[in-house]
């Protein structure tokens, strides 16, 4: 989950240095490993455990926040981190969990002296792809609240500060001013033309500044091209013309959570430009329409690039080896983490209704019918769109 060996020894080292062993950051672990491991095996009984030790962790966690000295421990703040991503997996259809905004709210508790930790540096990185995924999928109530415990929170320093998901965050404050903009007026007959071309002005403003991020990214954190990945990945998908010809390349990454980030930075680029878009419609800039359809293209052709990344050895591509169904293999359980975090975005992508080239939709929706029947080998149960918008697909 931390996606960085750094990040790994510091919390074994606070794992260790606990000498009770049903301590809530003992429990909070356990709690997020038997969910986790209860969707790979297909066993109940581990997520009805990993539930009743979520509820005491909790309440342990509660207790440590009124406790002057644990408050301030990284070990009460690594467990916060974890519960909030015990919900993550629980919910692993929803791109925002709103416990982030307590999260932050710790951290701005802990005030400065106390935000140096490698830990506390690690939960700020967190807040931060939070606030990003909450500006694609939030409501503005939850947005809001949680760009407010942000902006409160102590400045990371300057190694945490350029990396790829504080700075890809620094932009959210003017995308969700965006969406606001967008949401108060009328954007169909009878509308404004001045405040349209303020919108459109901001928003293409806004589009070029998020355009340079790639180029502020550490060069270890830039995607690589991967033939033998994009072969491995097609030899395992079924005979589908859309198979064998979209997309062309597939893209390697340093680890899921870098590739999450990128990801991200994709689907806040369609955000913008499809405001743009609907912008240029209606002052009929026909051909800045048609450059930004093209951008959100070519977003959408490097989205489909990191699939193979996440779900390559996805246990659904072998449904017809039972045996490998639970994962029991490193690679399977990889893809199975990967399908988590892939699924909120890939949904996200299908349900904005772009004008895409011949093969992307159907590629897309093709990746997310696999998704979704490994979800449903392993006993999960979707939300009726997302099996509507699969539907086609599933009936072949």
């Amino acid at each position: 989950m931390l996606g960085n060996r750094h990040y790994q020894d510091s919390f074994r080292a606070i794992q260790n240095s606990s000498k009770n062993h049903k301590s809530s950051l003992d429990l909070a672990i356990s709690a997020v490993s038997n969910i986790f491991l209860s969707f790979l095996s297909r066993r109940p009984e581990l997520e009805e455990l990993g539930e009743e030790q979520f509820a005491v962790a909790v309440s342990l966690t509660r207790a440590a926040l009124d406790d002057p000295t644990k408050i301030t421990s990284d070990s009460t703040l690594i467990s916060i981190l974890l519960l909030s991503n015990f919900r993550s997996v629980m919910a692993y259809r929803s791109p925002v969990i709103m416990h982030y905004i307590g999260l932050a709210q710790i951290l701005r508790a802990r005030g400065p002296d106390y935000c140096n930790t490698e830990i506390s540096q690690l939960c700020l990185q967190q807040v931060s792809g939070r606030l990003v995924d909450a500006v694609l999928g939030g409501s503005f109530i939850e947005t809001n609240q949680l760009l407010e415990a942000s902006r409160l929170l102590p400045k990371p320093v300057p190694d945490i500060e350029e990396s790829p998901i504080v700075l890809l965050s620094s932009f959210v404050p003017h995308i969700n001013q965006l969406r606001l903009k967008m949401e108060s007026v009328s954007l169909g007959m009878g509308f404004d033309a001045e405040i349209v071309a303020d919108i459109l002005s901001f928003a293409l403003e806004t589009e070029s500044e998020l355009s340079k991020w790639p180029e502020m990214v550490n060069p270890t954190c830039q995607p690589m091209l991967s033939a033998s990945l994009l072969s491995e990945f097609q030899s395992k998908c079924p005979h589908h013309p859309a198979e064998t010809y979209y997309p062309q390349w597939a893209d390697e990454y340093p680890s899921l959570i870098i590739s999450q980030i990128w990801n991200s930075y994709r689907c806040l680029r369609i955000m913008v430009n499809t405001c743009i878009s609907r912008c240029a419609a209606l002052t009929r800039n026909y051909s800045l329409a048609t450059s930004t359809e093209q951008i959100c293209q070519e977003m959408v052709d490097n989205f489909c690039a990191s699939v193979p990344f996440h779900i390559g050895s996805l246990s659904s591509r072998h449904a017809s080896h039972p045996g490998n169904v639970q994962g029991n293999t490193s690679p399977s359980k990889l893809a199975a983490l990967g399908a988590m975090l892939l699924m909120p975005k890939l949904r996200w992508i299908v349900g904005q209704h772009l004008t895409l080239r011949g093969g992307q939709m159907e590629w897309l929706q093709l990746q997310l019918s696999d998704v979704l029947q490994f979800y449903r080998m392993h006993g999960v149960r979707m939300s009726d769109d997302v099996a509507t918008r699969a539907s086609p697909i599933l009936a072949q």
